[in-house]
């Protein structure tokens, strides 16, 4: 059966390449909560208003709502499916660790806000705890590149994701989507329904819940790892009392509980590590990458907890023509998470860790007319405030151990280490579009932003040992302030010599603003907190592209892009701990995205990016979770098989060249002492194939990894219990049978 399956798989489809939504040309037309005008314009606001994403002079990609729900893309990680340039990996604390053209934040250290990050209709979520959301009932995902500052609701300095959720329907109606995975044993259930109250009242009910089972076995309770279940709700209300006014609000609520992490033991040089889990009882350790792990400890297995809410209120009054826009939000999440960072039998070194923050934001902004003059523009203010929350208690006692462990593990000691740090930014912005002739036009935007940050640290030893006496010594509660003044912004030129043909060049600098690191060694010194305190990162893109419209729906875009990184906010693995260091990054590459309706029913979708990025003060090293190559290509197609049924399928590769896991010269191969393999490349065959009828249900089966390929997702040094290192397996393939309805 299995067999039949895969056979039927491999004429199955793949989530085609969304960059401009191109994969959606007849897909998001079926869903009327989408942005698409006629002959499949794709409508995106990445601009704070409703453009065809083919005349924004911006790099951008989109996927559609309808294409999340049918290519089962239920996370965050899921979008590198559909997006080249775009690398999603999971760290050991279960963070999301987000690169987009080679550059992003790494997650080491808890405390980083995100240098690629999420807008949730327009208000910031920059916190990788907050990544773990489930994506669903959304209207699109806009991926936007480079440096943005102007008219986002906070500074990004690499670029962003900005998520647009699904608003109420005219008429009443559902819709549900529901999947089963036969290899793991997940499934997904997600369903949503319009409520029109009244001619100007009308109300959008959607929730969501998954359980992705895992694909690490850990023998010693045969559980398989990491298992994921995600909860979400949303409810949105519009209300328009007036033509010249309405008003949108929404709640939602989302929760994810994960057990286990899927870590695999890669290299053990010294032996350490064997030896403490052979004391331990353990005799089936093994340095195989295999999908098999031997782990245990008294406190259970590995786990995170995050549950998040948040509501927003967004009120548009038309003032003669100009816009008056207010959006007010409050978001809140916690984070409780355990890490066995021995990650072996035994009870060597435990860290229960909790993270939280809530977070308020306020915009006003003013739009003016698009097509009345020769100028528009949007101009506003915003105001953010944010209390982070950090506490962690690390024990490193060896619980329960023998003589014989004790003399081969002396690293003793336990301690408890809180944080709580404010932020408080405003910020003044503008853009403006000038159109000097019929052809020719002019834009430039820009940000200035006034921030303060203070952090409040402390740091109690509950157990003296080696550990709290060198690598966490005790200090008392010490109170950190840092402000500092940003100005940003961009400028840029588009030269329309046809309709459906554009060229740009723009120059753009963004600022993700410094702060203090959440476990230092000791602030309440000078050099201590000189050392807690990390500066601002800045980025400035130049970027020469051209977007070409083509017959029936077809796009080729090229652009042409080089990011310079100065003080890039980075941890990095320094014997025996790691250690948030600065550094200046460079890159430089090329991205083409393509669409083409090849005869009839068939459609061809891919996009590629090329992205060079090395550190520019170390004769060139490349930086960690960089390939120089990603993208992906599909065949899609839609042919009626009768009057009421349409067949639907799309077959293609997601490919990526080979990355660096950790620092280049931290990889295995760089000096004998190095045990951190490189991460192989890869091309996924991916695909989809489905009979769709015009009585609203369709029944498909989805198909990914086809061809089972394995690889390393993340790798790091294990530094809690020896010299080696671990990694993290990708998910291996996957085949579902999804079932949909809309009323």
């Amino acid at each position: 059966m299995a067999s039949a399956i895969l056979l039927a798989g491999l004429i199955l489809p793949n989530a085609a390449h969304a960059q401009v939504a191109e994969s959606d040309q007849t897909v998001i037309g079926r869903d009327a909560s989408t942005n698409e005008g006629g002959d499949g314009e794709i409508v995106v606001t990445a601009r704070k208003r409703s453009e065809s994403a083919q005349k924004v002079p911006i790099t951008l990609s989109v996927v559609s709502g309808t294409q999340l729900q049918e290519q089962n893309l239920t996370s965050i990680q899921s979008l590198q499916q559909v997006t080249a340039g775009l690398t999603v990996r999971t760290t050991p604390k279960n963070y999301i660790n987000l690169t987009l053209r080679g550059l992003g934040t790494g997650s080491a250290t808890d405390v980083f806000e995100q240098s690629v990050a999420a807008f949730v209709d327009g208000t910031y979520a920059g916190r990788a705890p907050q990544f773990n959301a489930a994506l669903f009932d959304f209207d699109r995902v806009e991926i936007i590149r480079g440096a943005q500052a102007s008219l986002l609701s906070k500074n990004t300095s690499l670029g962003a994701l900005s998520l647009t959720t699904r608003k109420p329907g005219e008429d009443f109606g559902f819709n549900i989507v529901g999947s089963h995975e036969f290899e793991l044993g997940s499934y997904h259930l997600e369903a949503g329904m319009d409520i029109p109250l009244a001619d100007n009242l009308k109300v959008r009910i959607a929730g969501k819940y998954g359980d992705q089972h895992g694909w690490v076995r850990n023998p010693n309770d045969n559980s398989e790892v990491p298992r994921t279940k995600t909860y979400g709700g949303r409810i949105t209300l519009v209300y328009e009392p007036a033509d010249s006014l309405d008003v949108t609000l929404s709640y939602s609520r989302f929760r994810a509980n994960t057990i286990g992490l899927p870590l695999e033991y890669f290299a053990d040089p010294t032996g350490q590590i064997r030896s403490l889990a052979v004391l331990a009882g353990d005799t089936q350790f093994e340095l195989n990458s295999d999908r098999r792990a031997s782990v245990s400890s008294i406190y259970g297995p590995d786990y995170d907890r995050t549950t998040g809410d948040r509501a927003i209120a967004t009120i548009n009054y038309d003032l003669g023509g100009h816009t008056l826009t207010s959006v007010t939000s409050y978001s809140h999440y916690k984070e409780n998470r355990y890490f066995d960072a021995d990650h072996i039998v035994g009870n060597y070194v435990d860290g229960f860790y909790f993270t939280g923050n809530r977070q308020w934001q306020q915009e006003i902004r003013l739009t003016s007319p698009v097509d009345e003059g020769a100028l528009d523009y949007v101009i506003g203010a915003s105001y953010f405030h944010e209390v982070w929350r950090y506490r962690e208690n690390v024990i490193s006692q060896c619980v329960g151990c023998s003589p014989a462990q004790l003399a081969a593990f002396p690293t003793q000691g336990a301690y408890i280490t809180t944080d709580r740090q404010t932020t408080r930014d405003l910020a003044a912005f503008a853009q403006a579009n000038l159109r000097l002739t019929d052809t020719l036009g002019l834009s430039a935007g820009i940000r200035y932003t006034n921030g303060r940050r203070a952090a409040t640290l402390t740091r109690l030893t509950t157990i003296p040992g080696s550990v709290t006496a060198v690598l966490a010594p005790p200090f008392p509660e010490t109170t950190l302030h840092r402000k500092e003044n940003n100005v940003d912004g961009s400028i840029g030129i588009n030269f329309t010599p046809q309709s459906n043909l554009l060229f740009y060049a723009s120059i753009s600098r963004g600022t993700k603003a410094g702060g203090f690191i959440n476990s230092p060694t000791n602030p309440s010194t000078p050099i201590g907190a000189a050392a807690t305190e990390y500066g601002n990162e800045t980025a400035t893109t130049y970027e020469v592209g051209g977007k070409w419209t083509l017959p029936r729906g077809g796009r080729l875009n090229i652009a042409l892009f080089n990011t310079d990184v100065s003080n890039f906010q980075q941890t990095v693995f320094i014997s025996p701990r790691f250690i948030v260091t600065s550094r200046d990054l460079r890159a430089r590459g090329v991205e083409v995205q393509a669409s083409y309706q090849v005869a009839g029913p068939l459609r061809f979708d891919g996009s590629v990016t090329y992205a060079d990025t090395i550190r520019t003060k170390t004769g060139g090293l490349h930086a960690q979770g960089a390939p120089k190559w990603s993208g992906n290509a599909s065949f899609n197609i839609e042919q009626p098989v009768s009057d009421a049924t349409t067949l639907t399928g799309n077959i293609g590769l997601e490919f990526r060249s080979s990355i660096f896991l950790t620092d280049e010269e931290q990889t295995l191969g760089y000096t004998p002492f190095t045990t951190v393999p490189k991460g192989q490349s890869y091309a996924y065959l991916n695909g989809r194939i489905g009979i769709r009828n015009e009585q609203g249900w369709e029944i498909a089966l989805i198909g990914k990894n086809l061809t089972n390929k394995y690889v390393f997702d993340y790798s790091t040094p294990a530094p809690s219990v020896g010299r080696g290192s671990y990694v993290n397996p990708n998910i291996p393939r996957t085949i579902a049978l999804q079932l949909m309805f809309k009323y």
